[in-house]
């Protein structure tokens, strides 16, 4: 009888302070007071950790204690001529993102949920775009996630990069990772990506940026493999490297480019983030150009291409990056999206190290060919 008092008491008390049976904290209704402009969420899952900012920004990732993402996030453009909008995470020359996750006076912030974990719905925001499953509960891709919902941040109008984001967008961002020995090295980025507005848009791309810094930033050299459609970024002293891909993309179009991205002028000065500053340029480098429209030249062949570092590292033949503090961009082919259509983008990041660079790239490029084929991992809304 004292057992049975001490259980039910138990349970009163984990039902008040929010808590399941195994103690961990649910996702209360008053969930929302804690979320802070500047909130961030932290994904911890096998030997990823990483932080999914209110503003749409990856950054701070850490794989098995080694530094691999600085800062990564998705590109929007609309090239509708005379007036070129965009939506982009930062250029690091600016550091600010003209995506928010503050809608009219609700800030929504960035969420952190647990597969096997029930939570409350009161606060879950579905009427941003939060996944929920049969039963209405809030849908958690893969084992853990990070989830935020964006819209445009129409207050930077004296941003000169920042100042024409697309008027109605809505982005959900998603950030995930399953519990399994064999995606250790592995995590997910989905977005969703819906015309709120009236009109139906034309012209659109998208990219996927990211400021790489892979154990020691300043030897980190990228490259791409055409073939596969992955940018990679490796490490010329210890034999990491890693890597992102598109799983998914909007109506199923094509890849448009691997733009050559650089953090300063001293390198190919007409590609750097000092001299990025007009929404044109969104346009322009979702197209493979630089940022004064001119298109890329592979040195090696002296042909024009939309496809930069596409050489063979071990062999040491093509086109190779010099050994800097890189970025790296995919891009899309453009796409329509009807007024109210939601369209989706998934990519897949992984990590690998080997004894030698050839093995480690190998080991990439399959594992990511092996994640394309497993659509189970990725391919849900």
């Amino acid at each position: 009888m004292k057992n049975t008092f001490s259980l039910l008491f138990l349970f009163i008390i984990l039902i008040t302070i929010g808590c399941n049976e195994n103690g961990e904290k649910l996702l209360t209704p008053d969930v929302e007071s804690n979320i802070a402009i500047d909130s961030t969420k932290t994904l911890n899952i096998n030997d990823f950790n990483l932080l999914l900012s209110h503003r749409g920004l990856i950054s701070n990732g850490m794989w098995n204690n080694v530094y691999v993402i600085n800062l990564a996030g998705l590109w929007i453009g609309m090239d509708n001529n005379s007036a070129p909008r965009g939506n982009i995470v930062t250029t690091e020359a600016i550091p600010y993102s003209n995506y928010t996750s503050k809608w009219s006076n609700k800030q929504l912030g960035t969420y952190s949920l647990k597969a096997g974990v029930k939570y409350y719905t009161e606060n879950w925001p579905v009427s941003y775009g939060a996944p929920v499953d049969a039963s209405g509960f809030p849908k958690i891709y893969g084992d853990a996630m990070c989830w935020t919902s964006l819209q445009s941040d129409t207050t930077m109008k004296n941003q000169s990069i920042f100042a024409s984001p697309i008027n109605g967008l809505r982005v959900t961002e998603a950030v995930f990772g399953y519990q399994k020995d064999d995606l250790r090295n592995v995590i997910f980025i989905k977005y969703g990506i819906t015309n709120l507005s009236p009109v139906n848009w034309n012209n659109l791309y998208i990219g996927f940026y990211s400021d790489t810094d892979l154990n020691a930033a300043g030897f980190n050299r990228t490259g791409y493999d055409q073939a596969r459609s992955i940018s990679y970024t490796y490490d010329t002293t210890a034999n990491y490297t890693t890597g992102f891909s598109f799983l998914e993309l909007p109506k199923n179009v094509g890849i448009k480019s691997h733009r050559i991205m650089r953090k300063n002028n001293y390198i190919n000065p007409d590609y750097g983030e000092y001299s990025f500053t007009s929404p044109q340029q969104i346009i322009y480098a979702l197209k493979g150009l630089s940022n004064f429209g001119q298109p890329m030249i592979n040195p090696i062949t002296g042909l024009e291409t939309n496809f930069a570092f596409t050489g063979d590292p071990v062999t040491h033949t093509g086109w190779l990056d010099s050994p800097v503090d890189v970025r790296s961009m995919i891009s899309s082919e453009s796409f329509s999206l009807n007024s109210g259509e939601t369209t989706w983008v998934t990519i897949v990041w992984v990590v690998t190290r080997e004894t030698t660079l050839d093995n480690s790239l190998k080991s990439l490029k399959s594992q990511i060919d092996q994640i394309k084929l497993n659509t189970s991992y990725w391919q849900f809304h």
